[in-house]
Formats: structure tokens, sequence, C-alpha cells
């Protein structure tokens, strides 16, 4: 019995199937395990902090399903602070500042990000979002581009 079909249409089938199998197979065979592939993710999402690409790959990570490591919290909040979501920034911040060694030598940088982001949302809370990209000092009554002003008070 020929195993190799002789008729063009089972032929191309069974090349097909064939080719996809030796695809799929070779695929897993090199496929990162998922907590490497999150490393390798984040690598590349802290190289682009504050962009779209960063955003992508955080959203690969999220897909991945598995145990974020420590890093994960810092880079993600820096990420979000960088991008003017100061409340959901400050949120991963101190998961990390929670679970992180003190004794490592990077733990100041987000304990300085911390401080910065929770100097700017009390700096916010002066003011009221009119949800038309303004804001408005609630002492004074004056009303600015809110973007402007984020990026002002953003060092």
């Amino acid at each position: 019995m020929d195993v190799y079909p002789k008729n063009g249409l089972r032929k191309i089938l069974f090349i097909f199937v064939s080719f996809a199998f030796v695809l799929c197979y070779f695929h897993s065979a090199i496929a990162l395990s998922p907590e490497v592939e999150v490393d390798r993710l984040l690598m590349m999402a802290a190289e682009h902090s504050g962009t779209n690409e960063a955003e992508s790959e955080f959203k690969k990570i999220y897909s991945l399903n598995v145990k974020y490591p420590d890093e994960y919290y810092f880079l993600y909040g820096k990420h979000l602070y960088e991008t003017d979501r100061l409340k959901e920034a400050i949120k991963k911040i101190e998961k990390y500042l929670e679970q992180a060694d003190r004794n490592d030598q990077y733990y100041r940088d987000p304990l300085k990000l911390y401080t910065t982001i929770e100097q700017n949302i009390n700096k916010l809370n002066k003011f009221t979002v009119n949800g038309d990209g303004t804001i408005t000092d609630k002492k004074s009554g004056l009303m600015w581009a809110a973007r402007a002003f984020l990026h002002r008070y953003k060092k």
C-alpha cells in the first residue's frame, strides 16, 4: 500500500496537512515557556515605556495568564505614569513595593516614582476634571487644557 496519495487534490491535502503538522511540532519545540516569554515582553515594554508598543507588550503579558514577576508591577506602573494614568500607576507601584525586596538595589527608584505620582495626584485633587479635555481649578475657577496641565506638573 502506498502512503503517498496519487490523486491531485488528495496529494495537495496530504502535503498541506503534513506541512501544518511539521510546522506545529517545530514551533512548539522552539517556543519559550510563558514565564520566559513574560520576561522577554517586559524587556521590550521597558524599552518602549510610555508608548503604544509598550501598551501592546503589556496586553500580551496579561494574555499569558502567569504569575507576574515583581518587576512587572514597577514597569507597568511606570508606563501608566508616563501615559498620564496616575491612579492606575500608583496601584501598580504600591503592589511592587509590597512584594519587592526592600534591600534590592533598585528599590529606591520605584519608591521615588511612588512619591512623585502621589504628589501629582494631590495636585490634581485641587482640580475638577470636566470630561471635555479640560480641568478647572476648584479655588479660582480657572480652566486649562488637561493635557497641558498634566505635562506641566509631571516632573
